[in-house]
Formats: structure tokens, C-alpha cells, sequence
């Protein structure tokens, strides 16, 4: 069986992720290691304590990809910048989900572009209406999420990181300002300073060679 593992950095972990990290290396030896920004989980808690600010997520998810990388492991989302980083092509989303291509459905029978979406009362609806009347394949939230790419995006236009970012969550856009199409000001701040640590680390090679 290849292991895929999923965790989050909040106050709770952030300042011994490597030691957890390594942990879970060591036991389980996954193939791939999600580590993710932690959301609100709902719209009331935006302040939810164990929140970490874009810096700190950064920080601890860079140091520990540095320290890890040579094991292997796939590190999904420190991959999802560096990749159109490196091959130098153009991000449109940064997810399925914030794409409008993909479906999760949970055991109590909720629907949503994404996992954190399914807990949602009107989306869930919406999107279970327009399924029973057999056009799934048009389904109207799924199709105005394809629109979220930053290159829709006036105030995107002049970001170095543009190329890199794909406006990433739509539930982030939605809990901040109640429109899912908005800006997730979050990953906008994580993904320019993951930006930067990439920048400044092939001009340093640039330099040595």
C-alpha cells in the first residue's frame, strides 16, 4: 500500500513541525505529505486560536521541506509552488476544488467543490438541485469557480508571484468576505513569501555558478 498522509500547521504544531514530521517519516514512510495552511472552520471563528499567520506557516513548512526533501517524500503543497516555479509554467488554480473540477460528497450525503465546503447549507443545496435536475455537468457554482484563476484578476495583474499562486481556496475567499470568487488574502500573503525564498535561492545559485 503507498501512504499518502494529510496534516495542518496551526499554534499547536508550528513550532515543532520538523520533530512531527520526522515522526511520521520514521513510522509510517508515506509517499507524499500534505501540510496545509489551517482554516477557520466556519465563518463565526475567523479568530480561531490555533490559527498560525502566512509568516509562520512559511517558515515552518520551508524549514521542514529543507530538512526532508532528500527522504523523498512528496511534499504536495510546498511542490504546488515550486512546481510552475521551476518549470516555469503558468499556475491557472490551485486545486481541484478552486478549479471547479472537482466533487466531494460526505457520508451524511453533502456536496461541495471541496471538503471544507461541504458543511455549507446553501452551496450543498444548490449543488444537489442542479444534480437531480441532471445537469451536473453544468453546474453553475462549479463553473463560476474556473473564473477564480489571478489571471481574471485586475489586482493581480503586477504580482511577481503571479505565475505561482492560482488564487488558491475559495472557502479561505468566502469565510474573509462572504464571496467565494474574492481573493484569498491569506495564501496571497504565503505564496508571495514562498515566492520570494525560491527567488532568492536561484539567485544565489546564479551567483555560486
Amino acid at each position: 500500500v503507498s501512504l499518502g498522509i494529510s496534516m495542518v500547521i496551526g499554534k499547536h504544531n508550528v513550532d515543532r513541525l520538523i520533530e512531527e514530521i520526522g515522526y511520521v517519516i520514521k513510522s509510517y514512510r508515506p509517499i507524499s505529505l500534505g501540510v496545509n495552511f489551517m482554516k477557520p472552520p466556519t465563518k463565526a471563528q475567523k479568530d480561531f486560536p490555533f490559527l498560525v499567520s502566512p509568516e509562520q506557516y512559511v517558515r515552518a513548512i520551508y524549514a521542514a521541506y529543507k530538512v526532508y526533501r532528500e527522504t523523498g517524500v512528496f511534499f504536495e503543497f510546498v511542490y504546488r509552488k515550486i512546481s510552475p516555479f521551476v518549470n516555469q509554467k503558468f499556475r491557472y488554480h490551485d486545486c481541484g476544488a478552486a478549479a471547479g473540477t472537482t466533487i466531494n460528497i460526505d457520508a451524511k450525503g453533502n456536496i461541495g467543490p471541496c471538503k471544507s465546503f461541504l458543511v455549507l447549507g446553501s452551496v450543498t443545496e444548490d449543488i444537489k438541485k442542479q444534480w437531480t435536475l441532471g445537469s451536473g455537468r453544468e453546474l453553475p457554482v462549479l463553473k463560476s469557480l474556473q473564473k477564480r484563476s489571478p489571471v481574471y484578476i485586475n489586482a493581480c495583474q503586477e504580482c511577481e508571484a503571479i505565475a505561482t499562486c492560482g488564487n488558491a481556496c475559495a472557502y479561505e475567499a468566502w469565510v474573509e468576505s462572504g464571496d467565494m470568487m474574492n481573493i484569498d488574502m491569506k495564501a496571497c500573503g504565503y505564496t508571495q513569501l514562498f515566492h520570494r525564498e525560491f527567488r532568492d535561492v536561484r539567485e544565489a545559485a546564479f551567483l555560486l555558478a
